[in-house]
């Protein structure tokens, strides 16, 4: 598949989605790359969607994924993720190849050495590899 398959489907609010919408639509080892940007704090199954993103890439694939540092205290959100908290999550289902950190100004590789103040707005960009 390519990225046309993707228009055929109808325009939806992203609190619409589910993870059917992907078990449906997409068969295994689909995707070379997925990408979900600050996104993953706002749906209620976080599991689900990792078990089917790994589902839908290659071998070897890769999901670039980010959140917001918490606290946030947006209402929207259903989970916030400290640093360890998000690695160690998608640690049980991805290889984590690198993690980048995005102020409103600022991008950079992130460590936990090298960490913003607490009170700095950040959020967390994580390659991962699939190794199925």
């Amino acid at each position: 598949g390519d990225h046309r398959d993707l228009h055929s489907f109808p325009t939806r609010r992203s609190s619409d989605l589910d993870m059917k919408d992907m078990q449906d639509n997409f068969k295994d080892d689909f995707f070379n790359v997925i990408v979900s940007f600050e996104g993953i704090e706002h749906i209620g199954k976080q599991v689900q969607f990792l078990k089917e993103s790994r589902r839908v890439l290659k071998k070897d694939g890769k999901l670039i994924i980010s959140t917001p540092r918490k606290p946030q205290g947006n209402p929207f959100h259903t989970v916030e993720f400290s640093y360890k908290e998000f690695i160690d999550f998608l640690s049980k289902y991805f290889e984590i190849e690198k993690v980048f950190g995005q102020t409103y100004v600022d991008f950079f590789e992130l460590t936990e050495k090298n960490m913003p103040k607490e009170d700095v707005r950040l959020n967390f960009i994580v390659i991962c590899k699939n190794v199925k």
